[in-house]
């Protein structure tokens, strides 16, 4: 139960209490509030720590006399801890056991002891092998058990091995790695929708959004310019879907979703409102497998607004949506336009590029304002503020403009902050009033 939770069932019992409502009432109020519970991330994050440091004792001394063991003891070793391992994580986790953290806790610390295992025998038998691999084959086991258990803590691991793997994949041997995509996509997606769990399905879009980009750019050096139309289209289908999740049986999922999607779509568009970035598009022809890459996110983005506009209207509950919708796929088409060599649209687009972020920097505030949301109005000054601070530098030498320049949208901001604190006041004091 989180501290919203607890508010409002508190008052709830208050209500009750005074007799504004009965005790049927108060239960029918308890149940529509009455989501899945969250997880015990403390209980998760000390149980992981204690079974890694766990792990990496019982590793030490192994190794301590692992030279002066027979490979056959250190292959039954490295097998019997394994399986010990996780019998006992087994038991815990049975139906009967009241102690299922400790049963998480070890089957985590096996799938540590499974790891280090896998690096073991390849000492033991001298494996000569391409070393990312290991990884992998890590993260799906890994993977694996967050699907059977289901554990929060390996679909933490699992991510952070996938990472892994595709960082040395694409940076240290220069391969694009495609599959790591489709790994994220089908296999860990699904799991973080059905743990429903916010953080996991946050760390999950920002991975994929990495892996995407980072195959991408391996994929033909020639087209690295070309990577902001890409992000542009990732994060026009996360913002799209972010609406689509206000209207399913996840909408806790909206958040994180929107996070990172706003998040990046308003630095990277940010960085394209500057005029020394005039070379966004492909150098050379285009191959089918690069276009692939662009027409996966603009096929889902596409699919993403049919579903809005025809069944989920109820999604878009507000107008700011429509507004900000409309500006993402407004900037996005101008993109791939730009991408374009043979258009030469640069110079139009650095023009439209700044005045879609500042009118998207405006939208922002006036969202938040609006649905009383501080984290879209506190964003939205932050990024118009950027943007005034590079524009004046970049347009007027003279002190006196830029100070008053600074004078001016410092007032506005301030008058931002009164007017949305006002606005929350009052809306506090309505539903004060409308309680009486």
């Amino acid at each position: 139960m989180n501290k919203y939770e607890k508010w409002l069932f508190t008052e709830i019992a208050l209500w009750r209490d005074q007799g504004i409502i009965d005790q049927n009432q108060a239960q029918q109020i308890r149940a529509l509030y009455q989501n899945q519970p969250e997880p015990a991330w403390g209980k998760v994050i000390f149980s992981a720590i204690g079974a890694v440091i766990f792990g990496l004792g019982i590793i030490l001394l192994f190794a301590y006399n692992w030279e002066a063991m027979h490979r056959f003891v250190k292959l039954s070793i490295v097998l019997l801890s394994v399986g010990i391992t996780h019998s006992l994580g087994y038991y815990f986790t049975a139906a009967h056991s009241t102690h299922k953290k400790i049963g998480e806790s070890l089957h985590l610390l096996g799938t540590m002891l499974f790891g280090a295992g896998i690096w073991l025998v390849a000492q033991i038998y001298h494996i000569d092998e391409h070393f990312p691999n290991a990884l992998l084959v890590w993260a799906i086991a890994a993977l694996t058990l967050a699907w059977l258990l289901p554990s929060l803590a390996h679909t933490l691991l699992a991510l952070v091995l996938i990472a892994a793997w595709h960082w040395f994949e694409v940076f240290d041997f220069d391969i694009s790695n495609h599959f790591a995509v489709w790994l994220i996509l089908l296999g860990i997606f699904p799991l973080a929708w059905r743990q429903r769990s916010p953080v996991t399905l946050f760390f999950t879009l920002v991975l994929f959004l990495f892996t995407y980009c980072a195959s991408y750019i391996q994929l033909d050096e020639n087209h690295e310019a070309s990577i902001a139309s890409l992000i542009f289209s990732l994060t026009c289908c996360y913002i799209l879907c972010s609406q689509l999740a206000l209207a399913s049986q996840f909408p806790q999922a909206s958040n994180p979703i929107r996070i990172v999607g706003v998040s990046v779509f308003s630095v990277v568009l940010y960085i394209c409102s500057f005029s020394d970035v005039d070379d966004l598009y492909f150098k050379d022809n285009i191959s089918l497998l690069t276009l692939s890459y662009f027409l996966l996110p603009i096929l889902f983005a596409a699919a993403s607004l049919w579903l809005l506009v025809t069944r989920f209207k109820h999604a878009l509950n507000d107008r700011t949506d429509l507004i900000e919708i409309s500006i993402v796929i407004l900037v996005t088409i101008i993109a791939l336009l730009t991408s374009i060599q043979t258009l030469a649209l640069n110079s139009v687009s650095i023009l439209l590029y700044n005045l879609l972020f500042l009118a998207y920097s405006m939208l922002l505030i006036y969202r938040g304002i609006r649905i009383l949301r501080w984290q879209s109005t506190a964003l939205g000054t932050l990024l118009l503020s950027a943007f005034v601070f590079a524009r004046f530098m970049d347009l007027f030498d003279s002190l006196l403009m830029r100070g008053m320049a600074f004078i001016v949208i410092g007032t506005l901001l301030f008058g931002v902050g009164l007017y949305y604190s006002r606005q929350k006041q009052k809306v506090a004091s309505e539903g004060y009033h409308h309680a009486e």
